[in-house]
């Protein structure tokens, strides 16, 4: 039973040497990856800026329209953004004041609201984020008032 013990031993230890020098051996390779792991810091500086707006906020036809502010206003909410092809990239919320920044690598998205099939709608945006450029956006929300 002792020399069982002791070959146990033998083994773990002999193993754990084992995957030391494995491990040193993988952190001296140069291994390039095709995306960043979640931990690392990636300096992104481009992506979209702009404001969102909820409108209309009156019938087309009033009798007395002129004591009603009837412009689209400054609406807070969550924008999706997704790649052209679908894929849920990241969500960002505007402020109060409906603006809004967010950094993107320079590519071709899609900006939509998480449910499309509520009002206020919002018609799905195409956007292109260039290299060290922020796109500047108006997203206007229907509010489906006629």
């Amino acid at each position: 039973m002792a020399g069982l013990l002791v070959g146990l031993i033998i083994v773990v230890i002999m193993f754990g040497a084992g995957f030391s020098v494995y491990s040193k051996f993988l952190s001296n390779q140069n291994i390039i990856s095709s995306s960043p792991s979640p931990i690392q810091e990636v300096n992104i500086s481009s992506g979209i800026a702009g404001k969102i707006l909820l409108g209309p906020q009156c019938p087309a036809v009033q009798i007395n329209h002129e004591d009603q502010n009837c412009e689209p206003r400054p609406y807070q909410t969550t924008i999706v953004v997704k790649t052209i092809d679908g894929r849920k990239v990241t969500e960002f919320s505007s402020n109060i004041n409906g603006e809004f920044r967010i950094n993107l690598a320079p590519g071709s998205y899609r900006l939509e609201t998480a449910d499309q099939s509520e009002l206020p709608y919002l018609t799905p945006t195409p956007v292109d984020v260039e290299v060290n450029k922020f796109k500047e956006v108006t997203l206007r929300f229907d509010t489906g008032i006629r």
